[in-house]
């Protein structure tokens, strides 16, 4: 699936950080320590890319607690 097909289910830290008008690293230390909630695409280790949901997007934009 391209990333243009993923738009409406997940989210690049390129685009939520364009969206938030913070940058894409910012994006990424918030996934590595857990404020915002994502997973990781493609192959493993420094290979994979991540995604955030929509509904991921969404939860953190209403200032909810990430619970796992």
């Amino acid at each position: 699936m391209t990333q243009q097909g993923t738009a409406g289910f997940a989210q690049t830290p390129e685009q939520l950080a364009e969206r938030w008008g913070v940058s894409a690293p910012s994006i990424r230390k918030m996934l590595r320590n857990g404020t915002l909630r994502g997973f990781k695409v493609g192959t493993s280790g420094k290979m994979a890319q991540w995604r955030v949901t929509l509904a991921e997007v969404e939860r953190y934009e209403r200032g909810e607690v990430a619970n796992d």
